[in-house]
């Protein structure tokens, strides 16, 4: 017989998903396809309202760019809405890269950047491309999961 514990809220084996408030909880918002903003300028792809608590939260992303070319790229995660890159810390929750040719499509990703919070707090994926005309698209999850 499997064992319960009730800190992580789930059978040990792993087979029950862990519920609201326990360890190993996980949210997850995903957009399809939603054009990116303004060239050269900040904006919010998808985001996650989390409760208090220690959570790894990630972002992917998978950028589409249609005639045009983009000539740089960045993804982000933070608490700031709107046009701004407010709170964003190059190699730990922004990364930039080399954006999508004409015609293609890039993957990129921020893995398990670790947030300590004490109220309900919303996190944003955040994305801004450089391009020339046709804005990108993006397919995009940001995800939480709780770790204390």
């Amino acid at each position: 017989m499997p064992l319960y514990d009730s800190f992580i809220g789930a059978m040990i084996t792993g087979t029950t998903a862990p519920t609201a408030g326990k360890i190993g909880e996980q949210l997850i918002s995903s957009v399809a396809t939603t054009s990116l903003p303004a060239s050269g300028t900040w904006g919010d792809v998808t985001s996650l309202s989390l409760t208090a608590g220690v959570w790894d939260v990630s972002a992917y992303g998978n950028f589409g760019q249609g005639a045009a070319a983009s000539t740089g790229a960045a993804i982000g995660i933070s608490t700031t809405s709107g046009n701004s890159s407010s709170g964003l810390t190059g190699g730990l929750n922004r990364i930039d890269f080399s954006p999508p040719g004409a015609s293609a499509w890039q993957a990129a990703s921020i893995v398990a950047y670790r947030v300590v919070i004490t109220s309900t707090t919303t996190y944003y994926f955040k994305a801004s491309f450089s391009y020339t005309s046709t804005a990108p698209v993006a397919d995009a999850s940001l995800k939480a999961v709780r770790v204390a």
